[in-house]
């Protein structure tokens, strides 16, 4: 059940149909797909869902990294925040989203992305 709300979420953004050609012929489609979302595949629907939910600039930027699998002290390297300060950020997501988990967090992004479609 997870892994096809993964893949038709995958496929509404258009990260599927080229993993699937990678692996026709043998490449990674898990490094494929991770690497079409890291182009910012997720972006538009995530900055959606954070408007929706009256998430920051940065609050969003947090939750796409998420989105594409990074942890939360690579988004803190990736930002230049302290880890304490992405933590932080993690807080207010979770109060402003109604969630306790970056895993619940994302799972709703996801789910507003099926809705859409």
């Amino acid at each position: 059940m997870t892994e096809n709300l993964a893949h038709r979420t995958l496929d509404m953004v258009e990260a599927r149909p080229f993993a699937r050609t990678q692996e026709s012929v043998g490449f990674d489609a898990g490094a494929t797909i991770s690497n079409d979302l890291d182009r910012g595949a997720l972006a538009p629907f995530v900055e959606r869902f954070g408007q929706s939910h009256g998430l920051s600039p940065q609050q969003v930027s947090l939750l796409n990294f998420a989105a594409t699998g990074r942890a939360r002290k690579e988004s803190a390297a990736l930002t230049g925040c302290s880890l304490k300060t992405v933590e932080e950020h993690w807080r207010r997501i979770f109060r402003k989203t109604g969630c306790t988990s970056d895993l619940q967090v994302v799972a709703n992004l996801l789910v507003s992305i099926l809705a859409r479609g």
